[in-house]
């Protein structure tokens, strides 16, 4: 079969993730002819990837998501030449593959004879549809004029919810009203409800899907809770034993793409460290341990972790106390030469580490260690003894314990290791995020960070964790970066941003606890979780006083409604008899308006006419001076007329 596709491909990064390449090597002997359509840009590294996968690759502005990319492709390619080939398919890079058969797949839907397919649908009581991260459509379609008309009748498409309304249900619909027929590959199976690809993604896998949706790994727990989908770890422990998949791409990719606390939640990283079951002992390398002790009786408790440590590697110590009395004795418990001790009041814990980056090298260490400020217990509150029994026990004590750091940190992807906060310690944790949540996402922005949701439960608690080396020496650069542009300690809150600085690199932050202690948080938990139901309730309880305080004020505020009432129809009535009286006014006003129009007209006529008669007495008066004139001349003539008769003489002619 002649097939043209068309693979929409977006990253806010402007990265192509190994998963993507192995997606698009695995579909690419299908397609006689392969355009990838990016929204965006990305990186050169991964232009040269998607350019030596397909035979196209076109760069767009990054709007309208895939359902733009997928209609500049339609508009660019033409409709006619998109009809030439048997099949057109429209797929995006939101799914994981191969995990099954891609040939088997395509082999079967070409017999099917549809007009168009889909590898999964979405199913309810109200509608049935092809997934559109999949849709494969042949030549009879594409050569209709329905095929022109869908695309040239797409809206523009502004959200995710556009997309779905205007595209993704739409689709099906549309060329399912006009005669063309569709099937899935693997559909939704009685009994089964929704979106199959996020709540039954290990049945897909069993039926044979070799295409698996990344939201299977990325909802919410409560929102794949609801699906009764399994957990995203459970998944992918399935993919890891059950297929050929490199489940290291799922993992590098989620790292980058989801925030670490929801990573955390759902790939469930957390390890509880059994016991020591053999007399073998895994070796860590070379140690460097910080802190700062900040009283002789913590010298107690620093002695056997030393002594724990030097077991399995070569341990330096770099501390720093607040007084000059302290160092000999320090010395004396370390042993040796192997630390180094800096006299001056402590700084935070997370400085305990960081302080020492000007003239440390921290690559010269396999790992690190970070403990903070190691604190003696008091008689009277056993809290500080509690702490060390829980945060640095879930580190350093035991041999089954630092077992666990040592194969934790056998896997590459791992490069911090630190103790789960415990509810009983630390009971709630809003409050620290509440208060300095600004200050952090400030922090955040001056280091490029993007994601923080979850930003305020997960950290190593009191600076309290094992780093790479290599680790320890990036973060320190991050450190300064946001120390140098403040005057206060932000050592706590850059505690809260080493998690998602290690995931900017593709790096996890590991949580371990030992068993006994494990026991102490779930019983903690299973406390905190009914005192956080109270405190719920109690504010529902306070909610309701205000609202019942409230409605004993109905009766004041209705009559005063009623007054407000009354009052507004005085006024309206006033309003209207004002309304009145305007139109009256104003009609009256129009009245003597035309009435000094008619009085200028009056007026301009009487000038005219009095000019008029001025100039007839004019020309009357003439004519009458005139006449009077002739007149005189005719009597002249005539007395000297009857002169002459009277004289004889006889007058010329």
């Amino acid at each position: 079969m002649r097939r043209l596709g068309v693979f929409l491909f977006w990253d806010p990064s402007e990265t192509v993730e190994d998963y993507v390449k192995v997606s698009l090597a695995a579909v690419r002997p299908y397609f006689e002819n392969l355009i990838v359509v990016v929204n965006g840009q990305v990186d050169r590294e991964g232009q040269d990837a998607l350019a030596a996968v397909a035979d196209e690759v076109w760069y767009r502005e990054n709007t309208g998501f895939d359902v733009g990319g997928y209609k500049y492709a339609v508009d660019r390619l033409g409709v006619e030449a998109i009809a030439a080939y048997d099949e057109f398919v429209l797929l995006n890079y939101t799914f994981y593959a191969p995990l099954g058969d891609l040939g088997a797949m395509f082999d079967r839907m070409d017999a099917s004879g549809v007009d168009f397919w889909g590898v999964t649908n979405f199913k309810d009581a109200k509608q049935n549809f092809v997934q559109s991260y999949f849709i494969a459509a042949r030549s009879r379609l594409t050569g209709s004029q329905a095929f022109a008309d869908y695309w040239a009748a797409m809206p523009t498409i502004m959200s995710i919810d556009d997309s779905i309304e205007h595209h993704e249900k739409a689709f099906t619909a549309f060329f399912a009203a006009k005669g063309f027929s569709w099937d899935v590959a693997f559909p939704t199976e009685a009994g089964e409800f929704g979106n199959v690809t996020i709540a039954s993604p290990i049945q897909q896998m069993a039926d044979g899907c070799p295409t698996l949706k990344y939201r299977a790994f990325t909802f919410s727990l409560e929102s794949l809770r609801h699906r009764e989908a399994p957990y995203p770890a459970r998944t992918l422990e399935h993919i890891r034993k059950h297929t050929d998949y490199d489940a290291r791409l799922i993992v590098d990719h989620l790292v980058r793409s989801m925030s670490p606390a929801a990573f955390a939640a759902n790939m469930q990283t957390v390890t509880v460290a059994a016991p020591q079951a053999t007399s073998e002992i895994t070796p860590l390398g070379a140690v460097g341990l910080f802190l700062n002790v900040v009283d002789m009786a913590a010298l107690e408790g620093l002695a056997p972790v030393l002594s724990a440590l030097a077991a399995r590697g070569t341990v330096t110590l770099f501390v720093r106390i607040p007084s000059a009395e302290m160092e000999a004795e320090v010395r004396r418990v370390v042993g040796g030469d192997a630390a180094v001790v800096r006299v001056g009041a402590p700084t935070s814990t997370v400085a305990a580490l960081f302080s020492w980056s000007e003239e440390v090298d921290f690559r010269r260490f396999d790992l690190v260690l970070s403990l903070g400020d190691f604190t003696g217990g008091r008689r009277i509150n056993a809290w500080l003894d509690n702490r060390l029994s829980f945060y640095v026990d879930n580190l350093v004590a035991g041999d089954g314990v630092l077992d666990a750091v040592a194969r934790q940190f056998e896997d590459a992807s791992i490069d911090m290791v630190m103790s789960p906060a415990s509810p009983y310690l630390e009971g709630r944790d809003d409050l620290f995020w509440t208060k300095n949540r600004f200050e952090i996402r400030r922090m955040a922005a001056d280091l490029g960070l993007r994601d923080l949701d979850g930003a305020s439960n997960l950290h190593g608690p009191h600076s309290a964790f094992w780093l790479r080396g290599e680790a320890a020496f990036a973060l320190a650069s991050s450190y300064d970066i946001v120390s140098q542009r403040r005057t206060l300690d932000v050592g706590e809150q850059f505690n809260r941003l080493i998690p998602a600085l290690l995931a900017a690199r593709g790096k996890i932050a590991w949580r371990l606890i030992s068993a006994s202690n494990a026991a102490q948080a779930m019983a903690a938990a299973s406390w905190m979780v009914p005192q956080s139901i109270e405190m719920r309730m109690e504010k529902d309880r306070e909610t309701e006083r205000r609202i019942a305080a409230q409605l004993l004020t109905n009766d004041k505020l209705e009559r005063a409604l009623k007054a407000a009432r009354t009052r507004l129809s005085e006024v309206n009535a006033a309003l209207e008899v004002a309304l009145g009286d305007k139109r009256v006014l104003e009609s009256a006003q129009e009245t003597s308006r035309l009435a000094v129009a008619e009085n200028r007209e009056l007026r301009l006529l009487y000038n005219r006419t009095a000019e008029e008669l001025a100039e007839l007495r004019r020309a009357a008066v003439g004519q009458w001076a005139q006449a009077t004139e002739d007149n005189r001349s005719r009597r002249g003539v005539k007395r000297i007329c009857r002169w002459a008769r009277r004289q004889g003489r006889r007058l010329p002619t």
